[in-house]
């Protein structure tokens, strides 16, 4: 189960990086949408930017993971997003996690 300080600080997403992770069974990606490194930009002029996760079933990487196995979802681009993401991705885990992995989208 994810718990708030598990994913990285807001701050992290805004150097264009992604974070990916795993939970019972669940591989997810986190970054900025659109991913620009915009950590030297005035927070007036980056533009309007969502909280992009990529959710799929293990046991493959991102990279190696066709793609309509995986699925997007977009979130608030705060510190509130963040802990909506949370929540989200421990629900979709405890359903993987329970066998029902056809219904693990929401």
């Amino acid at each position: 189960m994810l718990k708030k300080g598990d994913l990285l600080n807001i701050g992290y997403y805004d150097y264009g990086q992604y974070f990916t992770g795993s939970l019972d069974g669940l591989r997810f990606r986190l970054g900025r949408d659109p991913l620009e490194k915009v950590n030297f930009t005035p927070k007036d002029k980056r533009g309007e930017a969502k909280l992009k996760l990529t959710v799929w079933p293990e046991p493959f990487s991102f990279d190696h993971t066709e793609d309509d196995k995986k699925k997007d979802h977009y979130f608030e681009y705060s510190n509130e997003g963040l802990d909506n993401i949370i929540e989200f991705l421990n629900n979709v885990a405890s359903i993987v996690k329970s066998g029902k992995e056809q219904k693990w989208e929401r």
